[in-house]
């Protein structure tokens, strides 16, 4: 399965099943020095936006190949910033689609991430399959919760 096809979703930016810590997992345990990214700012000078995807190859801590599928010779050091991007939060996933999608929701039932909106979110992210990595009352409480809005824009 090519990498750009398929992606982690998680609930939470941190914590134990959080996107930084799946992706340093993710990374040590793939053996390679190609690292899939997402980049994180607007670089219109060389054709490369918040959201995009590519992979780098790394060694002596250091950038020496880029790929996009947008961007042709790109010099590494010309890459905007950007994150590991093999486990992504369902925010920072929006607009983007792939085949297969394995979402993980937190450990704790309690979580005021895990709602019905965030959930359909995660969800819509795939085009073929989706894989829910959860505890019983953590998908419990995805599936019935809703998220409560306190704008005070009623008022």
């Amino acid at each position: 399965m090519k990498s750009l096809e398929y992606r982690i979703l998680t609930a939470q930016r941190e914590g134990a099943l959080g996107a930084s810590v799946l992706n340093r997992i993710i990374q040590a345990n793939l053996r390679t020095s190609k690292q899939l990214i997402i980049v994180q700012n607007n670089d219109p000078e060389v054709n490369l936006f918040n959201g995009d995807m590519g992979i780098i190859e790394i060694s002596e801590s250091r950038i020496h190949k880029a790929w996009f599928p947008s961007v042709k010779n790109l010099s590494a050091f010309r890459i905007p910033k950007h994150i590991p991007g093999y486990a992504l939060t369902g925010h920072r996933s929006q607009g983007s689609e792939f085949d297969h999608v394995h979402i993980v929701l937190p450990l704790n039932p309690h979580s005021p991430l895990l709602t019905r909106e965030w959930l359909y979110t995660a969800v819509s992210r795939a085009r073929k399959s989706i894989t829910i990595w959860a505890n019983k009352d953590a998908l419990e409480k995805a599936i019935t919760s809703t998220t409560k809005r306190t704008s005070g824009l009623f008022e």
